[in-house]
């Protein structure tokens, strides 16, 4: 954590035994610093380890930093509390392992774990930026030969409507002077 002290609201974020919580806050005010300190708080009081939790955040710079915020925490556990050393560098070694990521990073392990529910392949992945335009192209053309017919009669239903109704024309006439 760093050395700015929560305020009220981040201390009851901190020390609240809540199953989960969400952390919704602008940009600079101390989410991160709040859920660090809220994770080595159940880790150190309550005894759960590092990879027991699920961290998610939006951006993959988010998850790597507050890996590094973790095991910087972790570190200073270690020199402090030498009764737990041992227990805080098992948790070190267990940080590698702790599901520390963005939601389509979550999203993709689940993916992989559950191929076959899925109806997907076991290599299934990302698709790299690169890949995404001739696929949005593929998916647009594929779609909209299945949505033509759908819409032939709507198309045919609006001329209609617009046979029947009588144009109004605008005519411009030129004043003499």
């Amino acid at each position: 954590m760093s050395d700015r002290k929560p305020n009220s609201d981040q201390e009851k974020a901190i020390k609240s035994n809540a199953p989960d919580i969400l952390v919704s806050a602008s940009a600079g005010t101390g989410k991160t610093d709040v859920l660090v300190g809220r994770i080595m708080r159940l880790i150190g009081e309550e005894r759960y380890g590092i990879d027991d939790f699920l961290v998610v955040t939006f951006t993959v710079a988010a998850a790597a930093e507050m890996r590094e915020r973790i095991e910087k925490s972790i570190d200073e556990r270690i020199r402090s509390d030498k009764e737990k050393a041992r227990f805080w560098k098992e948790q070190k070694r267990r940080l590698s392992y702790a599901a520390i990521k963005t939601i389509d990073g979550f999203c993709l392990d689940v993916l992989k774990e559950n191929f076959v529910h899925a109806g997907l392949t076991p290599g299934v992945k990302t698709a790299e930026s690169s890949e995404i335009a001739p696929l949005r192209r593929r998916i647009i053309r594929e779609s909209s030969s299945q949505i033509r017919p759908l819409m032939l009669p709507l198309r045919k239903r609006r001329m209609n409507e617009l046979k029947r109704k009588p144009r109004k024309r605008k005519s411009l006439r030129l004043r003499k002077k």
